[in-house]
């Protein structure tokens, strides 16, 4: 079943967009993600965090704090608040201005990809 193109507003003129992707990831880029659909659970919500949160950011063991994260990170206050995050129905797939998931990093078996944009203002 093909994945629609979605598009979400948000609040301070911010917009995500979620589509599948052909071709080759661009990697790199602190706005923009590229994630393995297959382990992907919906539905997706996108959020700003809450105190507790944790990810297991790509290329690390386990899971971590995000609030740990924006200290190591040197995010200021107003980046942590303004900060959004996707998550699906058991975990956070992502964090904008930082990295995905390790659960849903795309490998030699990934056969759909889906591209997270986020659009800061």
């Amino acid at each position: 079943n093909a994945m629609p193109e979605k598009e979400i507003l948000l609040p301070d003129n911010q917009v995500v967009h979620i589509n599948r992707h052909d071709g080759k990831p661009v990697l790199g880029k602190h706005h923009e993600f590229y994630i393995d659909a297959q382990h992907v659970k919906w539905p997706l919500t996108i959020r700003t965090w809450r105190q507790g949160d944790k990810m297991n950011p790509f290329g690390m063991k386990g899971h971590q704090l995000l609030s740990d994260i924006f200290v190591q990170q040197k995010w200021s206050a107003t980046d942590k608040m303004r900060a959004l995050l996707l998550e699906d129905a058991h975990q956070i797939i992502c964090l904008d201005g930082f990295r995905i998931s390790d659960q849903v990093k795309i490998t030699a078996q990934t056969r759909e990809v889906i591209r997270i944009l986020f659009n800061p203002t």
